[in-house]
């Protein structure tokens, strides 16, 4: 098989298989040459996993940031009631625009709520540093 570099793509479409079994992208050369690359839904997941660590690895060789995984301004949420069992799904936007949805049964929605509201109050408390100069009056 002979392989060919290709610099830049750019995604034109994203289209879901019939039967669910997976997806296909369309992406462009910068010549306006189009590729179609079709996944199975197993490797779906495995994007879902990788893709945040290539996002973090990137940032810390472009900006020295931590080897850590990037946390992203959310923007937007919403959450609500699912299922007969009391269960609570939330979704989450970023400011660059990537959306995360989560489900989680009643036990497990009222320790998130919990652990979030002590994150919260564990902020409101948290030392000011002292190179952080305050423009209150």
């Amino acid at each position: 098989m002979s392989t060919s570099q290709i610099d830049q793509l750019e995604l034109s479409s994203v289209q879901v298989l019939p039967g669910g079994g997976g997806f296909m992208l369309e992406v462009r050369t910068p010549e306006q040459q189009s590729l179609q690359l079709r996944f199975s839904v197993a490797t779906l997941y495995q994007l879902m996993r990788v893709l945040p660590r290539i996002d973090a690895a990137l940032h810390q060789s472009v900006e020295g940031l931590s080897s850590a995984l990037l946390a992203y301004p959310v923007i937007d949420w919403a959450a609500e009631h699912v299922g007969l069992d009391g269960g609570v799904a939330i979704s989450l936007r970023t400011d660059r625009h990537v959306e995360s949805g989560f489900a989680f049964d009643l036990d497990a929605a009222q320790r998130f709520c919990r652990d979030l509201g002590a994150a919260i109050t564990a902020a409101k408390h948290a030392p000011v540093p002292h190179d952080v100069v305050s423009l209150a009056g």
